[in-house]
C-alpha cells in the first residue's frame, strides 16, 4: 500500500527526521519554505519504502528501503547532483544504521566508478576502489589494513588492463607509503 505523507506519521522515530524534514545525505528543498514530497510504502512484514522529491521536480532524490521496519534503512539511494538520477547507493549490511558499503557512479555513465567498504563496520572506510578514467574497469585500490585510519596498501592499474602495475605500502604503519614495486618495468608513469 503507497500513501502521500507529509508529515511522516507512523514512521519509527529515527526516520521521521531522516525521511524528509533533514538535509539527509546534503540533499535540501530547492525552496527552504517547501517541505519535501515523500510517498512511503508500507509491507506486511512492518517494512517501507520512502521515496523523497527534495527538490520538487517531480524525481526521486532519496529512496530509502528499511527491509525489517527497526527504523535503520539497509538500502539508500541518493541524487547528489540534483540530475533526476539515483547515482548512489549506500548499503547498511549489518542492520546497525550505518552505511558499510557506498556505491557512486560519479561521471553518470550508470557504472559505478567509486567504491567505499567498511568492512569491520567501525563507521571508516577500510577498502577504495576506483575507476579514475571511466572505462568501466577498476583501476585504483587503496586500503587500510590494520584499521589505524590511514592508507596502508594501494595499488594502480596504469596502462588501463584492469591489472596493477604499481603497489605501494606503508610497512612499518607510521602513514606513509615506504615500499614501492613495479610489476611492469614500463608503469613507471
Amino acid at each position: 500500500m503507497s500513501e502521500y505523507d507529509p508529515h511522516l506519521a507512523g514512521l519509527p522515530e529515527g526516520d521521521q527526521a531522516d525521511a524528509g524534514h533533514e538535509d539527509v545525505a546534503g540533499l535540501g528543498p530547492a525552496d527552504p519554505d517547501q517541505a519535501p514530497h515523500t510517498l512511503i510504502e508500507r509491507y506486511g512484514d512492518g517494512g517501507y519504502t520512502t521515496v523523497t522529491d527534495n527538490t520538487g521536480d517531480g524525481y526521486a532524490d532519496l529512496v530509502r528501503k528499511d527491509f525489517d521496519g527497526d527504523g535503520h534503512a539497509e538500502v539508500t539511494y541518493a541524487d547528489n547532483d540534483a540530475n533526476g538520477t539515483l547515482e548512489t547507493v549506500m548499503r547498511d549490511v549489518d542492520d546497525d544504521g550505518t552505511a558499510n558499503l557506498l556505491l557512486v557512479d560519479r561521471d553518470g555513465d550508470g557504472l559505478v566508478d567509486y567504491e567505499a567498504h567498511d568492512l569491520d563496520s567501525d563507521g571508516r572506510v577500510d577498502r577504495l576502489v576506483l575507476d579514475n578514467d571511466y572505462d568501466g574497469r577498476a583501476d585504483a585500490w587503496l586500503a587500510d589494513t590494520n584499521t589505524d585510519g590511514r592508507t596502508d596498501d594501494v595499488l594502480l592499474d596504469l596502462d588501463g588492463d584492469a591489472r596493477p602495475e604499481v603497489a605501494a605500502r606503508d610497512t612499518n604503519h607510521d602513514g606513509t607509503l615506504d615500499a614501492v614495486t613495479y610489476t611492469d618495468p614500463y608503469a613507471r608513469g
